[in-house]
């Protein structure tokens, strides 16, 4: 598997998914056509210009084949 570098920044879920589909090989089209959605939406989420919901972060994640666990401590 490649080294990717990415600008630091705060992790947060689009940039996983980032991680996840450069890893994967998949053009934004590819991810967009596998989650239903125009390759606009998986731009703007990758670039944070956009709002996005959590159905579809989890639909992303679903059609890359990750798993996200979340744990809410309180």
């Amino acid at each position: 598997m490649a080294l990717i570098l990415l600008p630091l920044k705060p992790l947060y879920l689009f940039n996983i998914h980032l991680i996840i589909r450069l890893c994967s090989k998949l053009t934004q089209e590819q991810l967009g056509e596998l989650v239903g959605v125009k390759k606009a939406q998986i731009s703007r989420l990758e670039n944070s210009t956009g709002n996005v919901t959590f159905e579809t972060v989890m639909r992303i994640f679903n059609a890359l084949g990750a798993k996200l666990n979340l744990n809410l401590q309180m």
